[in-house]
């Protein structure tokens, strides 16, 4: 009895240590986005209203799927057109969403796991800043994520907080070289968003590059199998569910309007930023830009030698966010969101200012977050 005390003391003590160790970036990033809440609530002119805000949108179809399954029917409309269904939307976040309202209710679960997703994101994120450069990035790293233009998406019903957590694990996986952790991670992203692709791309590109320079046992080769088999899983089964191979692209264009086209996307560009628009239209032109500035910055600094998982995951994941096509440009800012590796310059040059100056540009950050956040779900009539 005496050992068995002594090994769960021992454990609680180590339990403890590791939670202090990460307090500073779970407090910075639960600070950032309670400042988020608090003006949503003010704009919303009802606290009462905000659990309600905080599920519409995708935030509706995913309660849809965790309250009663997926549609797996192909219905047409008089006018022939397809009826779109819930089938488009990846399965792990309703299902964790329905495994939680076991105990809560299932408004509560999907907010419960949308927000422990943010604070496992923040916690891998900080880690990874902590690796390539110190403690103090990685914090500030967490807190910018959480002060995005559409962070307030994190805090809502949506699968952007769950896919960051798990491509931030992958990537950090992939710099420790620990292969079957990053090949979970991979597939379990692939499980959550359609983009969990660059996930898996991540991993492909990592082990291959390590079997091709000094071979790496059969861990990278594991890590390469796993990493993709989440979404090639789904997209199967969709395939399989609607009698069609084709069946998820299928429905995502022919259903929900949605197929992909550089040359589309270039004209609402082109139409955001030379006729009157409103700024929901205007925003995410200025987070497509700014990402590839940050992107080429990256591509330059120590990451280029020391973090190629975080350059390889930023790049494939802005490429991807640019494939979401022309009908639903309007939320290109919250699909640039998981890549957080985007924001290491920005975190870097913050860290090296003054305990002051690092604090306040955070601040009107999140200020300036809350505020957009609230305009996207009190004035916007689209999905942020």
């Amino acid at each position: 009895m005496d050992s068995i005390s002594r090994r769960v003391a021992a454990t609680w003590t180590a339990t403890r240590a590791r939670a202090r160790g990460h307090a500073p970036e779970v407090i910075a990033y639960c600070a950032v986005r309670a400042v988020g809440l608090i003006v949503l609530a003010v704009m919303a002119a009802h606290p009462g209203r905000v659990s309600s805000l905080l599920v519409k949108w995708d935030g509706s179809w995913y309660l849809d799927v965790a309250r009663h399954g997926y549609d797996t029917a192909l219905a047409h409309r008089p006018d022939g057109s397809l009826v779109n269904t819930n089938i488009v939307f990846f399965p792990l976040y309703p299902f964790l969403v329905a495994a939680v309202g076991l105990v809560v209710g299932l408004v509560h679960a999907a907010l419960l796991v949308s927000l422990a997703s943010g604070i496992l994101a923040a916690v891998a994120m900080c880690r990874i800043g902590e690796l390539l450069y110190d403690k103090r990035t990685g914090v500030v790293l967490a807190a910018l994520w959480g002060a995005l233009p559409t962070a307030v998406v994190e805090n809502m019903a949506y699968t952007e907080s769950l896919y960051t957590a798990l491509a931030a694990l992958t990537v950090l996986y992939l710099l420790t070289e620990r292969w079957i952790a990053a090949g979970v991670a991979a597939l379990l992203a692939g499980l959550t968003h359609p983009t969990g692709v660059a996930a898996a791309m991540t991993v492909f590109v990592c082990a291959s590059t390590v079997l091709v320079r000094r071979g790496g046992g059969w861990r990278p080769w594991a890590a390469m199998a796993m990493a993709p088999a989440g979404i090639v899983g789904y997209l199967a089964w969709v395939g399989i569910a609607l009698h069609r191979w084709d069946g998820f692209t299928y429905m995502e264009e022919k259903g929900w309007g949605s197929s992909p086209s550089l040359t589309g996307v270039w004209h609402q560009i082109v139409t955001s930023m030379t006729h009157p628009a409103l700024l929901g239209y205007r925003v995410p032109v200025f987070a497509l830009a700014i990402s590839l500035l940050f992107a080429v910055v990256l591509s330059f600094s120590r990451v280029r030698t020391t973090g190629l998982p975080v350059l390889v995951f930023a790049w494939l994941s802005i490429a991807l966010a640019l494939f979401i096509g022309p009908t639903y440009f309007h939320a290109e800012a919250r699909f640039l969101m998981p890549d957080f590796p985007l924001l290491l310059p920005p975190a870097v040059f913050l860290a090296r200012r003054n305990r002051f100056t690092a604090s306040a540009a955070v601040a009107a950050c999140a200020l300036l977050s809350a505020w957009y956040g609230g305009y996207l779900l009190t004035i916007w009539t689209h999905s942020p």
